[in-house]
């Protein structure tokens, strides 16, 4: 493998006082996007991985490369000053400079014990020729594109965004309406099997719960 093809590029762009974690990270690397580990005083804490939309400090879309996380209250004690770290899992690098953050203690408007339903979705269905739909949002940042990993059986198959619009979203008072997806399962992955079992869920692991049927 060729060392350009060997690396990536990133940023650790975010780390507020209440534990939310921004930041990107994109390469050339074939084989879906790339996964990063946050680490807090050289612990990881987190995985997500970076296929959802990233916006750069001129407010324009720069690729579907990007992660947002919001971290437990557990590991945000008030006081606490610590270091925020990502690494690329692929390569083991560290991505971008790391931040340091002093804990504020207090619960973030996106956190899990506030927010109990902080990732709401559905899978709506699978059709005969294998098209998964359905949709994905937080509604306590309706803007953000939630990335999603499907699943079928125990084999990870592919990364989709939920960011299609859906009238019937819109009506029901989803945000906007964009926060639907489909995803077509790749025909090698059907053939010849019988009852498949398949699974969305949010491409963070460790930090916000799944989205899955």
């Amino acid at each position: 493998m060729s060392a350009a093809r060997d690396s990536c590029d990133g940023e650790l762009e975010r780390a507020d006082a209440d534990g939310v974690i921004e930041g990107w990270c994109g390469s050339k690397h074939p084989d879906g996007p790339e996964i990063v580990d946050i680490c807090i005083d050289g612990e990881v804490v987190a995985s997500a991985a970076c296929n959802g939309m990233h916006v750069g400090v001129a407010g324009r879309t720069e690729g579907a490369n990007g992660f947002l996380a919001v971290l437990p209250p557990e590991l945000c004690r008030a006081g606490e000053a610590v270091e925020v770290r990502l690494y690329a899992q692929r390569t083991g690098r560290p991505v971008g400079a790391p931040l340091r953050v002093v804990w504020s203690g207090s619960k973030s408007a996106m956190a899990p014990t506030d927010a109990p339903s902080l990732l709401e979705g559905s899978l709506d269905g699978v059709s005969s020729d294998g098209m998964v739909s359905g949709w994905c949002w937080y509604p306590m940042l309706p803007a953000a594109v939630v990335g999603l990993t499907v699943k079928l059986d125990d084999q990870i198959v592919g990364q989709v965004q939920a960011m299609q619009f859906r009238p019937d979203l819109e009506r029901a008072g989803i945000g906007d309406g964009t926060h639907g997806f489909s995803f077509a399962l790749p025909w090698q992955s059907l053939d010849g099997r019988g009852r498949l079992t398949v699974t969305v869920f949010a491409s963070v692991t460790a930090v916000w719960p799944s989205c899955t049927t």
